[in-house]
């Protein structure tokens, strides 16, 4: 399959949505795997529909996170800001980072957190 005749929509099987940060990490790769083929030439060769199709995966994340409110004590999603606080209605991502410190915490705890290594 072609980059540029690929449908994003048929190509990913998304379960639990653009809400969930491995989902969308899982999603992100699979583009670069795609449109690289393997290659960093390739993936340079194909920048153009790769852009395209990395800026449809972050606008289904944004529109998917549209209605969380990390600041409104009625949320269910109350207190899970990432960065900043999340109204509901306004475009932002900063509930992933609250996700990646949580699995991070967890990952920790159980001790299974990979120690970071400095690249010479």
């Amino acid at each position: 399959m072609k980059p540029n005749d690929m449908n994003l929509y048929d190509l990913f099987i998304r379960e639990g949505g653009m809400r969930n940060l491995s989902n969308f990490l899982k999603s992100l790769d699979l583009l670069v795997r795609t449109y690289s083929q393997g290659s960093l030439e390739t993936l340079e060769n194909n920048r153009e529909g790769f852009s395209k199709a990395i800026t449809e995966l972050v606008m289904e994340a944004v529109v998917a996170m549209i209605d969380i409110d990390t600041a409104d004590p009625e949320s269910p999603f109350q207190g899970q800001a990432g960065l900043f606080p999340k109204y509901e209605g306004e475009p932002s991502l900063t509930h992933f980072f609250w996700q990646f410190k949580e699995s991070e915490d967890k990952a920790s705890d159980l001790g299974h957190l990979v120690p970071e290594t400095e690249v010479d």
